[in-house]
């Protein structure tokens, strides 16, 4: 079934409001509909408009001591009240914090976990202790830290075993209200792994193996999901497609966007609106993001 509709957000290109290689992607509701989008070779993160698609503003700084992103790929929300964001740049090798006010204007605030990670690509942060978790790609392992930024511990080693990690690329929290599991996509392990964080990384789970059969991976990448109706997506990245399964890892069906040709090349970073029931994909082959519709 192919899905009934979804939108295209952005072209390749170097100037505002296009985008080269973007990985990844992330709605704010407040102080306006905002779609985030990280874009490492532009070496930003652009701001467009949910309602008209146009890009808004962009993440910058005018310090002239503050070098500016270098390779921005993770993006995460804040549980503060005003508009902030978290942005995972690889090449620093550190997370920073944004303001975002009511005019689309961007303040950087603080970075951090330049002591502790080597190559941090997706992240996220808890609702219920503010606990913010990053997947170190290049140091094959999950950090955690405190909500002001401070390193707690870490926790992964390199290897193919199903409790170590090939390349993690993107984490999501299994629960919305619960932050003791982790869910994390293991690109060269071709799975997704449940963690438990109380129990300093204790693997609970794993699903997922090498092929392009239905519940099959080559390589995932991005992770988003319903909690609503317990959907998990994960972004296929070599098959080219993003598939749904509940969260025991049983597979439901395929994100079917087969009635345009091409449209979905090099998924990465996933993120889901439950309000509009939609789902946003960084398309980094086809240097865009996608607005899908979920029925």
């Amino acid at each position: 079934m192919a899905e009934k509709s979804f939108r295209i957000i952005g072209k390749r290109g170097r100037q505002r409001g296009q985008l080269s290689n973007p990985q990844d992607v992330l709605f704010i509701r407040h102080p306006q509909s905002t779609l985030l989008v990280s874009d490492t070779i532009n070496q930003n993160v652009q701001m467009f408009s949910l309602d008209s698609s146009i890009c808004t503003g962009i993440l910058t700084t005018t310090n002239p001591k503050t070098l500016p992103l270098r390779r921005p790929i993770g993006l995460s929300t804040t549980n503060e009240e005003n508009s902030t964001c978290l942005v995972a740049d690889y090449d620093q090798h550190c997370i920073s914090r944004w303001q975002i006010d009511s005019e689309n204007r961007c303040r950087l605030i603080k970075k951090f976990g330049q002591q502790n990670l080597l190559g941090p690509k997706g992240l996220c942060q808890s609702e219920e202790t503010n606990r913010i978790v990053v997947a170190d790609n290049k140091a094959n392992s999950i950090c955690l830290f405190d909500g002001d930024g401070t390193f707690l511990h870490r926790f992964g080693s390199r290897g193919a075993e199903t409790h170590q990690l090939g390349g993690p690329h993107y984490v999501r929290f299994a629960d919305k209200n619960d932050d003791r599991t982790i869910f994390v996509t293991d690109f060269y392990n071709n799975s997704v792994k449940l963690f438990d964080l109380e129990r300093h990384g204790q693997l609970i789970s794993c699903f997922g193996s090498l092929g392009n059969d239905k519940g099959l991976f080559q390589a995932p990448t991005g992770l988003a999901i319903d909690y609503h109706r317990g959907y998990l997506f994960v972004a296929d990245w070599g098959n080219q497609r993003i598939q749904m399964f509940d969260r025991q890892g049983i597979f439901i069906r395929i994100i079917d966007l087969s009635s345009s040709l091409d449209t979905l090349y090099g998924p990465q970073g996933l993120d889901y609106d439950p309000f509009s029931q939609t789902l946003a994909v960084a398309n980094s082959g086809k240097h865009c993001a996608l607005l899908i519709h979920i029925d």
